[in-house]
């Protein structure tokens, strides 16, 4: 399936498809828009498929409707392939559908005998698309040129500062957060924790005071240091999920 022959001079990343969530049938859209279309743009509207899980469909040969308007003459529709990749436009990459990209950029280029280079995103070869969201496109080149070389997919320690974990206070928008802010935002709560601490052991003395000052017979260091140790001795547990 497809409009035309090609002539393959460059790839063309990405568009992204949003998608009801929906399982199985989220699938099922998403293979079926990029096949057959929609409202005002018929299909097929990739040569490849990304889904969520890093599984890779194959849709088409021939000219598919994945980049217009193009900024570059050597991304439009009739001399690039294009791989839809699903997602909303906002969620987090998951790490399996990520490397999945990389490594089927990387296959085409070798296939096409193409330097990565030649590895665009939708962002960078049309002004009216933002797309690979929280992608930075020379990263994922890089990361393919080791592909195409044979080399490892091993990754720069940017990607793996922006490598995302799910984390058990994310939001069901947001459940997964980036490394490098994991450790920002755990940094912030223990500064704050931090200070709540000295404003609770400032209190407590405060307060030992004000009951010396009604009884003498009130010890007022070990009424603190009683305190403390009763604090010192609550248990907070972290369960990290692997």
């Amino acid at each position: 399936m497809g409009r035309s022959p090609i002539t393959i001079d460059d790839l063309s990343v990405c568009r992204l498809l949003p998608i009801p969530e929906h399982g199985r049938r989220r699938r099922r859209l998403f293979k079926a828009l990029v096949c057959s279309g929609r409202a005002g743009l018929a299909g097929p509207l990739s040569h490849f498929g990304l889904g969520r899980s890093g599984r890779i469909y194959v849709i088409a040969a021939g000219r598919c409707w994945h980049n217009a308007p193009s900024t570059s003459a050597q991304h439009t529709n009739s001399a690039s392939i294009g791989i839809e990749a699903e997602n909303n436009g906002s969620q987090p990459w998951p790490p399996d559908q990520l490397d999945a990209y990389r490594k089927l950029c990387a296959e085409l280029c070798r296939e096409f005998d193409l330097p990565a280079s030649r590895v665009k995103g939708h962002k960078e070869v049309n002004s009216q698309e933002p797309d690979p969201h929280h992608i930075d496109m020379d990263d994922f080149r890089a990361v393919a040129a080791r592909l195409i070389k044979g080399g490892d997919d091993d990754v720069s320690a940017k990607e793996l500062w922006q490598h995302e974990l799910a984390v058990p206070y994310g939001s069901k928008e947001n459940p997964e957060w980036q490394a490098g802010n994991i450790l920002v935002n755990h940094g912030n709560w223990l500064r704050k924790i931090s200070a709540q601490v000295d404003a609770q052991n400032a209190t407590i003395k405060a307060l030992a005071d004000a009951l010396a000052q009604r009884d003498e017979a009130v010890d007022v260091d070990a009424l603190v240091a009683r305190i403390r140790a009763e604090i010192e001795r609550v248990t907070v547990r972290l369960d990290v999920t692997e």
